[in-house]
């Protein structure tokens, strides 16, 4: 496929996806439209609208800020949560720049003193769900992907926009990808922002593992 009929298919799920959002009730309306991030002082509780504009912002294009690693997709999450005021980034920032084990797993490849670089915890899918809930910042739910029917109906009935899904993709208990969701589209698909790949798209739901709420 050609990068001009990428871009294509990503500009066409960006619109659906907003078709959708103006169609819905007041109480699940969402604007996603996106706005250029501007550096202010975080909000005290989480700021859904917020948070799904940086995701919406930098799925595809990394903010530049941030150390960017080959699997990124803990990081990027991380800094959606960051955004929205849920993780104060002194606090989830790597004290030292030695906190990263395995570099030919995570292969960072923008290294540099200005970057901002987060702390083991918070660019490990296995680990930044359970931080959360040990830390009273959000509840987790385990899912059964049983069938796209019933994984929806989970997302639905416990997940708002700026929440995160966790994956496992094989046979470790642990979870091994992370994305940010955003709402469901106008076919009723849920759609997610996420790293590595760096994309917008519709969920994947069989490898689907555990829901985050987080609180606020």
């Amino acid at each position: 496929m050609g990068v001009q009929d990428l871009t294509s298919r990503i500009e066409t799920v960006r619109g659906k996806l907003q078709e959708a959002r103006n169609q819905m009730p007041s109480g699940e309306h969402r604007d996603v439209g996106i706005t250029r991030h501007q550096d202010s002082s975080y909000p005290e509780t989480y700021d859904r609208d917020r948070a799904v504009r940086y995701a919406e912002e930098y799925a595809e294009n990394p903010n530049p800020r941030y150390i960017i690693f080959g699997n990124d997709c803990t990081n990027f999450a991380t800094q959606v949560l960051i955004e929205g005021g849920v993780i104060d980034y002194e606090e989830a920032k790597d004290p030292d720049g030695g906190g990263f084990p395995n570099l030919e797993i995570f292969n960072p490849s923008n290294w540099g003193s200005d970057k901002r670089r987060l702390d083991t915890s918070f660019i490990r899918a296995a680990e930044l769900p359970q931080y959360l809930e040990e830390n009273g910042l959000a509840s987790l739910k385990t899912v059964d992907p049983v069938s796209k029917e019933a994984v929806h109906s989970e997302i639905r009935s416990s997940l708002k926009p700026g929440d995160l899904i966790a994956y496992e993709h094989d046979d470790d208990p642990e979870a091994d990808h992370v994305n940010v969701f955003l709402g469901f589209n106008e076919d009723g698909v849920p759609m997610i922002a996420n790293h590595s790949p760096g994309k917008i798209s519709e969920l994947k739901w069989d490898a689907v593992k555990t829901l985050v709420h987080v609180n606020g």
